[in-house]
């Protein structure tokens, strides 16, 4: 395996041994102990697409956290491999390589002369995990990594979200209209600036109706929006007010907080109700968010604010 270096920071190019007989041919495509010196990145999905020939095709552009490492194999046919680096931080921002090289990008032998050129180019690439940080806080308080099922939470949530590429997409143009709406307002009131993304896994930062009746970008039940200062009747729904909506979810999340005694646990109450977090506390006897063992809604998000 022959790995070059190339004028893109970060840009590699691998060209395997290829062995051939009568029989076809075999080549070592990948090899963590040969090639992990320049590659550091664990990759966990193997994906394949074929393309017709002269289609154009390009790779997601990912932004941190959420990037991705790419290693790309062409199986079948030849490409021509552009890449451009957007990184804003790199020391080759702006500038581009191209790489037209058949012998590289020809992996599979041709077996008779004469033949017609190929009408479809296969390639495969695989992509690295994100790693779980060694630590890591939810509204200053530390996240207890060191339990194996929150690691596992963690995890999965990691993987799902990076991988949902077009739901991810949309979160960040969505975030970047309301977040300038709702970051001042946690600030005015004391809350956690992480909990803006609580209204991210609650509504995907849109004015929906959830199935029990929870409505706006905030996704409150009528009872809870009208105990914290929101008008709701047949005319008036000022949970579907992003700005009333945002302080009436600060004044549940602050009253939790003081309740509970910790912003996690008012992060869960305020997907399973103050009581429902208070009695599965007193049932198992524990007093931290991650002892306690919760519904699937409350580990991942899925319920939303209620007394």
């Amino acid at each position: 395996m022959i790995i070059e270096t190339t004028s893109l920071k970060d840009l590699l190019l691998l060209t395997p041994q290829v062995y051939i007989d009568d029989r076809g041919y075999f080549m070592e495509s990948y090899n963590k102990m040969r090639i992990g010196k320049m590659i550091k990145n664990d990759f966990v999905q193997d994906n394949e697409s074929l393309s017709r020939k002269n289609v154009l095709r390009g790779l997601h552009l990912q932004l941190p956290p959420h990037a991705q490492a790419k290693l790309i194999r062409v199986i079948k046919g030849s490409i021509l491999d552009v890449a451009v680096d957007l990184r804003k931080n790199s020391d080759t921002f702006g500038l581009f390589f191209i790489n037209a090289d058949k012998s590289i990008k020809k992996t599979e032998p041709t077996f008779k002369a004469g033949t017609d050129p190929a009408k479809s180019t296969s390639d495969t690439y695989r992509i690295k995990a994100l790693k779980i940080p060694e630590n890591l806080t939810f509204a200053g308080e530390k996240v207890e990594l060191d339990k194996t099922d929150i690691r596992e939470r963690i995890d999965r949530e990691l993987l799902v979200n990076t991988y949902w590429q077009s739901n991810a997409l949309l979160w960040f143009k969505r975030t970047n209209k309301y977040f300038p709406v709702i970051e001042p307002i946690l600030k005015e009131k004391g809350v956690p600036d992480d909990f803006k993304y609580l209204s991210v896994i609650e509504s995907d930062l849109r004015n929906v109706t959830s199935p029990a009746g929870a409505k706006g970008m905030w996704q409150m039940l009528k009872e809870a929006a009208r105990e914290n200062g929101l008008e709701v009747n047949s005319n008036v729904d000022e949970r579907y007010h992003l700005e009333k909506a945002t302080r009436a979810a600060c004044d549940y999340l602050i009253a939790a907080k003081e309740r509970l005694g910790s912003w996690t646990l008012a992060a869960a109450a305020y997907h399973a109700g103050n009581y429902g977090i208070e009695k599965r506390l007193e049932e198992q006897q524990v007093s931290s968010y991650y002892d306690v063992l919760a519904g699937e809604n409350t580990e991942s998000g899925g319920g939303h604010g209620h007394c």
